[in-house]
């Protein structure tokens, strides 16, 4: 019986931070498209510096390197800035792996209008 209570309270605590993890993911993407959105000269590199500082603040790191685009070149009032990041989940329990497996793609894009 143990076994299985263990399997359920440290499943509990990965969800947990998976969650977590998307909810954090999420807001960098959001951040950085509205920090790319308002900057004029639209500046995509603005955006993604506001994307890692935010995932720095959770002790995350992108698997790759965030993109921040914009819909037209040269970004112009109305057009879409996106924002596009992806993190890796790694479950910190080695029971879970089977389940889990050894790591996540976690990926959240916001789209924000340029200002």
């Amino acid at each position: 019986m143990l076994p299985v209570l263990m399997l359920l309270l440290f499943g509990t605590f990965e969800i947990s931070r998976l969650w977590l993890t998307v909810g954090v993911v999420a807001e960098a993407a959001r951040e950085g498209a509205r920090t790319s959105a308002v900057s004029l000269p639209f500046d995509g590199s603005v955006g993604v510096a506001k994307i890692n500082a935010v995932l720095a603040g959770a002790s995350l790191t992108a698997a790759s390197t965030p993109t921040v685009t914009c819909s037209s070149s040269p970004c112009t009032s109305n057009q879409t800035v996106t924002a596009t990041v992806t993190v890796n989940f790694v479950t910190a329990v080695p029971l879970l792996v089977p389940l889990f497996g050894a790591s996540k793609p976690v990926q959240q894009t916001a789209q924000m209008r340029f200002e």
